[in-house]
């Protein structure tokens, strides 16, 4: 596979991670109906998510060292993970009990929850400081990637309503880096400065 075959595929990828994180936000704030069926694409934006990581990834790595190592590794660990969630919230809870779901939460699916949030959260900060630091890929991509998925990451600390914001612009930030892998249109920096980093 040729690497513009491979950042198109990554460009397509984000694109379409950003629609699914968009049907996500609309399918819980219930602008579209929660059926079987739109809880099975729940975690395609994540599946997606992954394909686009590798990608910027393969893109920015020279650049980026240990710093883009370690936040892909944490950021695609924890974005995994959190397709393991969806399967569960989308395909296990329905059929509990309101008090099964909170003794499931309380126990240690609960903690797995919650590690997982913090090795997500913790993965795109570092890997939006290195892409920054890469000035490979637009800037304002990245900042909407990594401020959208805070209150994603925080999910059950900060109030739901934050949830949605958080979707959103997180979809807006990988649409738009998506779209520069697709189109060619990453920002190139001086070679210079790239032996700075």
């Amino acid at each position: 596979m040729s690497v513009t075959t491979l950042r198109r595929l990554g460009g397509l990828a984000g694109l379409l991670c950003g629609l699914a994180l968009c049907f996500n936000a609309a399918r819980r704030g219930e602008l579209v109906p929660s059926t079987e069926f739109t809880r099975a694409l729940a975690p395609l934006a994540q599946l997606f998510g992954l394909f686009l990581l590798t990608t910027l990834y393969v893109r920015v790595r020279a650049a980026t060292g240990r710093t883009g190592l370690v936040g892909y590794v944490l950021n695609s660990v924890g974005l995994a993970g959190l397709v393991g969630a969806e399967y569960i919230v989308n395909f296990v809870f329905p059929y509990l009990s309101d008090d099964e779901v909170q003794g499931f939460v309380d126990g240690p699916a609960g903690t797995m929850f919650t590690v997982t949030q913090v090795v997500f959260l913790t993965g795109v900060l570092v890997f939006v400081v290195a892409l920054l630091r890469s000035r490979l890929v637009p800037a304002p991509g990245v900042l909407l990637y990594g401020i959208g998925a805070v209150p994603i990451g925080l999910r059950g600390v900060l109030p739901d309503v934050t949830l949605y914001p958080g979707l959103v612009l997180a979809a807006l930030g990988a649409a738009w880096l998506g779209w520069a892998l697709w189109s060619g249109a990453d920002v190139e920096r001086p070679a210079s400065r790239a032996a700075a980093y």
